[in-house]
C-alpha cells in the first residue's frame, strides 16, 4: 500500500536521487544494526578490560601500594585490597561496575580520590582539542599534496613526496615530538618546552608530531583514490569537452573522490585520541592520555577501565559518523552496496 510513496535525497553534487519507502527502511534497519553494534562492541571492551587485568601477575593493591606509600605491611596491601574490592571475583567486580557504567559512576580514581567521571570529563576536552587539531593538519597537508602528486604522477613532486610519506610513516610520533621540542624549543626556542596557559600554542608541536605518521598515510592512499578516478570516463569526456586539466582535477575528480577521502579521515580521529598518551606525557599536557598513562604505571584500575571505555566508545562512534557522513555524500553508492 505504501510502495507508491518516495522520498527524495540528494548527493554531494546536488543531484535529487529518488527512494522509496522500501530504501528508507534499509537505510532504518543500518542505523539500527550500527547501534546494536555500537553496544557489542563496548561490551568485548569493557570484557576484555576486566580481563586483562584478572589475569595479571602483578597484585594492583601491592602495585599501588608500593608506589604511593612508605613502610608497606601486609595488612595495609590487604586494608587497600578491600578498599579496592580487588578481594571480590571478577564477575562480581564486573557487574557492579558495569551497574554504575548506566548510573554515570565508574568508580573511584585511587591516584586523585575522585570519581573517574569528573576526571575524565576534566581532561577529555584538552585531548579533543589535540586530536581535532591534528586532524586538520592531516586534512591540510595530505589532501593537497595528493592532488598535486596524481595530476603529475611519476613527475619530480610525486616522486619526492612518495619518498619523505615513507619517512614519515617509518618515524615514531614520540621521537618525533622529542625531535620538534630539540629543534623549536632549545635550538630555535620558537615555543617554550613546557608551555603554560592550555592555549593553542601549547598544542601546535605535539599536533603536528601526532599528524606526521597519519598524514603520510593519507597521502599515498587519497593519491591512489584520485589516480583511479582520473582513470574513469567522465574525466576523458571533460578533456574532450575542452575542460583545461586542472579544473577537471579539482572540478570533477576532487568532487567524487571527497567522500572515502573524508570517511577516512573520520575513521583516522579515532587513532590520532589513542595516539595522544605518549604525546601528552612528552609535552606535560594534562589531558585523558597522560591521565591513562599515569593511571596505568599507578595500577588504577578503575581509571584505567573507564578511560578505556571512553576512548573505544569516542572511536566507534567516530567510525560510524563516518559511515554516516559516506552516505549522506555519496547516497547511491551506500544503497547500492546495501542491496549487495
Amino acid at each position: 500500500m505504501l510502495d507508491f510513496l518516495v522520498f527524495v535525497q540528494y548527493n554531494f553534487s546536488g543531484e535529487a536521487i529518488i527512494l522509496n519507502n522500501n530504501a528508507l527502511i534499509s537505510a532504518m534497519r543500518t542505523a539500527a544494526g550500527r547501534a546494536v553494534m555500537l553496544l557489542v562492541v563496548l561490551f568485548g571492551v569493557s570484557v576484555m578490560s576486566f580481563g586483562l587485568s584478572a589475569i595479571s601477575p602483578v597484585d594492583p593493591a601491592e602495585a599501588f601500594a608500593r608506589r604511593t606509600m612508605f613502610n608497606v605491611t601486609p595488612e595495609k596491601i590487604d586494608e587497600l585490597r578491600v578498599q579496592m574490592g580487588a578481594d571480590k571475583p571478577v564477575h562480581i567486580r564486573y557487574l557492579r561496575w558495569l551497574r554504575g557504567i548506566f548510573s554515570g559512576d565508574l568508580g573511584t580514581s585511587l591516584m586523585t580520590r575522585k570519581p573517574v567521571a569528573r576526571d575524565i570529563a576534566e581532561r577529555l576536552p584538552l585531548t579533543l582539542k589535540l586530536s581535532g587539531l591534528a586532524l586538520l593538519l592531516v586534512a591540510a597537508a595530505s589532501v593537497p599534496a595528493a592532488a598535486v602528486c596524481a595530476s603529475r604522477k611519476n613527475g619530480v613532486f610525486d616522486h619526492i613526496t612518495r619518498g619523505v610519506t615513507v619517512i614519515g610513516l617509518s618515524v615514531p610520533n614520540f621521537w618525533l615530538g622529542f625531535l620538534l621540542l630539540l629543534v623549536f624549543a632549545v635550538i630555535f626556542p620558537v615555543f617554550r618546552v613546557v608551555e603554560t596557559g592550555g592555549g593553542l600554542r601549547a598544542l601546535i608541536l605535539p599536533a603536528a608530531a601526532l599528524a606526521v605518521p597519519i598524514a603520510s598515510s593519507c597521502v599515498r592512499v587519497f593519491r591512489a583514490t584520485i589516480l583511479s578516478e582520473m582513470n574513469k570516463d567522465y574525466v576523458t569526456y571533460a578533456g574532450a569537452r575542452g575542460l583545461s586539466p586542472e579544473r577537471v582535477l579539482w572540478a570533477h575528480v576532487m568532487k567524487n573522490a571527497f567522500p572515502p577521502m573524508l570517511t577516512m579521515l573520520c575513521q583516522y580521529f579515532g587513532y590520532l585520541l589513542a595516539g595522544c598518551a605518549v604525546l601528552e606525557k612528552i609535552f606535560s599536557l594534562k589531558g585523558l592520555g597522560s591521565y591513562l598513562a599515569d593511571a596505568v604505571l599507578g595500577r588504577d584500575l578503575p581509571a584505567i577501565n573507564g578511560c578505556v571505555l571512553v576512548v573505544a566508545l569516542i572511536f566507534v562512534a567516530a567510525n560510524t559518523f563516518a559511515d554516516l557522513v559516506n552516505a549522506r555524500l555519496a547516497p547511491r553508492m551506500a544503497h547500492t552496496g546495501g542491496d549487495a
